[in-house]
């Protein structure tokens, strides 16, 4: 890893916004400290899980339609 590489993760890893990087099947491969502190899960039990993990249950149906044809 470079040191930019290093810094630009540091950077990632130290925001108070919830940061969560996942691969095309929509399964975790990276979230940072405030995704964990948001969410209640530990990083590494979030790693490998499918995002829909992370559902609420207090939208719609229609909201994760749009967001997925969104993204």
């Amino acid at each position: 890893m470079t040191e930019l590489q290093a810094l630009k993760l540091k950077a990632l890893d130290a925001t108070t916004n919830g940061i969560i990087i996942t691969d095309t099947a929509a399964n975790i491969v990276w979230a940072n400290a405030a995704t964990a502190e948001m969410t209640g899960w530990e990083l590494d039990e979030l790693v490998g899980q499918n995002v829909r993990v992370l559902r609420s249950g207090m939208h719609a149906p229609e909201v994760y339609k749009d967001l997925w044809e969104t993204i």
